[in-house]
């Protein structure tokens, strides 16, 4: 017996993609910084080594939520327009 199908109403996906739109932000300001510290110079730069890591982690991290949370968002808006159909019928 199946219980009642469970979709994400479209405030829930306003806040969804907010929450990762803000992580994404963090994480590319942490690279900005981490960026900016090593062209500044300085005895506190970070070094190339943990530039290219922060370039590849940091980078790579936002990259990665961005490109998840768009087929997450896309997905969902399918499942919310494929439920409209079935009430309207």
């Amino acid at each position: 017996m199946k219980g009642p199908k469970m979709t994400r109403t479209p405030d829930d996906l306003k806040r969804m993609l907010l929450l990762r739109a803000l992580a994404v932000g963090v994480v590319l300001y942490w690279l900005y910084e981490i960026v900016v510290g090593f062209f500044r110079g300085g005895p506190e730069a970070p070094s190339v080594t943990l530039l290219i890591l922060a370039l590849v982690v940091l980078g790579g991290g936002a990259v990665l939520i961005a490109v998840l949370t768009y087929r997450s968002w896309k997905q969902q808006m399918a499942a919310l327009q494929e439920a409209e159909e079935e009430t309207e019928e």
